[in-house]
């Protein structure tokens, strides 16, 4: 049984920096895993490193690279390695990088892993900011495994985000193999700030992965935060494969906190994998299960909108959205959202399914956003078949068809526009041509209005506006 200690922290954590932060060290604790893997890897190959010479004198002319020896494109010999950082052959793959990441670290001692950090601070040591901080935590990692304490010194001494990041790391180390003796020394330390408990129990938190929840959550209380053991706990179930959506799916309703963004974020994994498993018609139990109108929201939103990959799917999802109580405000929301990716992908699906319904704003919202698609993708077809358009929409999407036309072939606009016989639809649209056609050629456009009939309204019309093309053009 741990024995509660009194951490050294007492003011509320900002929730949001610390899972910034987590999300930081996640990323550079991959990079851990990737050159940790490599070093198990050289291991169990027997390779034994012979310990650099503190000698100016080695350089990387004496590394033998044989690539004939490994099936990467690149290889070193890891019984020569350089005093200097500097010297060191960086590859340019990055799995070359990361093995010769691995390689260099497995040959060090702790006096030189303290070293190399040390240079590794050098601003002249011209390398990647990414390649930097993998290098440092590789170091980081193993001085960890025999002293945590100075591994610590140098992590904390850094700027932010990599301090958290280096941390943790020490954190995750110090504890896999002594986790009394990294809480002891977390409960006692004054080099830690109140932000910095987050990453505190994060890192001795991810290193004990597997153990149940309610020992995940005594460790935190230890730490002083056992809520934090839920975040640590829930990234778990979704990094996974998720075998049974469902039986997570209750067990985390159950212990997610209202209005907390990473707990809501776990549920939309867990829903959004059990609805790819089951199909849209399992979101109604879903929703069933849910009793926070913000998470609901949130939820449907999100399930509706992911389930869009296909026609076919976009019209169960627009159907099942369509289906949802008025009382969800999120309604009109979610609909309008698949209306729109559901008429870039079959815009003549969404005007005739509009049509079948009652007359509403909606209706006619859906009517527009699929006519206006028609326009984006058929200009002339539209513009030829105008009649055909809803009263009200005739000028926007004949709007719309134009100047998508113009951008297309001036010329074939132009003749589109004569044959419009509403003469206020025409001028309209025609001056919607004009000033888009003088924008690539004002001279053309130009000479289209004048041999426009001298005694028609249209001419009359554009020929006003000729003198204010070309102060436009030329001001």
């Amino acid at each position: 049984m741990l024995v509660p200690r009194t951490f050294p922290l007492h003011s509320t954590m900002n929730n949001s920096i610390i899972r910034i932060l987590a999300v930081t060290v996640g990323v550079l604790i991959g990079f851990g895993v990737t050159w940790g893997i490599l070093f198990l890897t050289m291991e169990k190959q027997n390779i034994k490193p012979v310990r650099a010479s503190h000698s100016n004198d080695i350089s990387t002319n004496e590394v033998d690279i044989d690539k004939a020896s490994t099936n990467s494109s690149w290889a070193i010999d890891p019984s020569v390695t350089p005093y200097r950082i500097a010297d060191l052959d960086i590859p340019e793959a990055l799995f070359d990088q990361e093995y010769a990441i691995a390689t260099w670290v497995l040959a060090l001692d702790e006096d030189q892993i303290l070293d190399w950090l040390g240079q590794s601070t050098e601003a002249d040591w011209d390398v990647s900011a990414m390649f930097r901080t993998e290098f440092q935590t590789a170091l980081i990692q193993k001085l960890s495994q025999s002293s945590p304490e100075q591994a610590l010194e140098f992590s904390i001494a850094r700027i932010e985000p990599i301090r958290s990041a280096l941390g943790s790391i020490v954190f995750l180390e110090w504890a896999t193999y002594d986790l009394d003796g990294a809480i002891a020394f977390a409960n006692t330390t004054t080099s830690l700030t109140e932000l910095d408990r987050g990453w505190v129990i994060h890192g001795i938190l991810r290193s004990q992965v597997g153990l149940p929840l309610e020992q995940q959550q005594e460790i935190a209380r230890e730490l002083g935060d056992e809520t934090y053991a839920l975040d640590v706990y829930f990234q778990e179930t979704i990094d996974e494969k998720i075998d049974d959506p469902r039986k997570l799916w209750y067990e985390v309703v159950e212990l997610a906190v209202p209005n907390d963004r990473h707990h809501l974020d776990t549920l939309k994994v867990i829903a959004f994998e059990w609805i790819d498993q089951a199909g849209i018609q399992i979101l109604d139990e879903i929703t069933a299960s849910i009793t926070d109108e913000d998470t609901l929201s949130t939820i449907i939103f999100g399930a509706l909108n992911q389930y869009t990959d296909t026609k076919e799917q976009i019209e169960e999802a627009f159907e099942h959205s369509l289906n949802l109580s008025d009382d969800i405000f999120v309604k009109s929301l979610t609909l309008n959202s698949i209306v729109v990716k559901w008429a870039r992908l079959d815009h003549e699906a969404v005007i005739n399914r509009a049509e079948t319904l009652p007359p509403s704003y909606f209706k006619q919202h859906m009517l527009r956003r699929g006519y206006s698609e028609r326009a984006r993708v058929e200009p002339k077809d539209t513009l030829e078949n105008l009649d055909i358009v809803p009263l009200r929409l005739i000028e926007p999407i004949g709007l719309a068809a134009i100047r998508t036309l113009t951008e297309q072939s001036p010329t074939d606009a132009a003749i589109e526009v004569l044959k419009i016989d509403d003469e206020k639809l025409q001028e309209t649209l025609a001056t919607a041509l004009v000033l888009q056609w003088k924008r690539v050629d004002l001279e053309a456009t130009e000479s289209w209005v004048l041999e426009l009939p001298t005694d028609s309204l249209l001419q009359n019309s554009l020929v006003k506006l000729l003198p204010s093309l070309t102060d436009e053009t030329n001001p």
